[in-house]
C-alpha cells in the first residue's frame, strides 16, 4: 500500500513540474522578443552543458568518497578546495560568456 502512495506522490510531482515548465515557457514566449528568448535559451543550454561536463562528475567524486575522507579528516579541506574550483570554472564560464557577448 505504500508503494502506491509513494508511486502517486512521485507522479504527481512530474505532472506538476511539467506543467510549470510548459506554463514558464508560454509565459517565456509571449513577454520575450524572439532575440531576448533565444539569448536566454542559449545561455541556459550552455549553463547546463557546463554543469554536466565540468561539476557534475567532481560532484559524484565527492559523494562517492565523503565518508572516507571523514574518516581520515580530510574533507574540510577536500571542500576548500572544491570552492576555489568552483570559483575558477564560474570565473572561467563568465568570461567565455562575456567574451562571445561582447568579443
Amino acid at each position: 500500500m505504500k508503494f502506491r502512495i509513494d508511486f502517486a506522490w512521485v507522479l504527481f510531482g512530474r505532472v506538476v513540474t511539467a506543467l510549470i515548465a510548459i506554463a514558464s515557457l508560454r509565459i517565456m514566449t509571449h513577454l520575450l522578443e524572439p532575440n531576448d528568448y533565444g539569448v536566454y535559451v542559449l545561455l541556459a543550454a550552455f549553463q547546463g552543458f557546463c554543469g554536466l561536463l565540468l561539476i557534475n562528475p567532481v560532484g559524484q567524486h565527492i559523494n562517492r568518497n565523503t565518508h572516507a575522507w571523514w574518516d581520515d579528516g580530510t574533507l574540510l579541506k577536500r571542500f576548500a578546495g572544491f570552492n576555489i574550483y568552483l570559483s575558477a570554472v564560474s570565473g572561467g564560464i563568465a568570461i567565455v560568456v562575456a567574451v562571445s557577448k561582447y568579443g
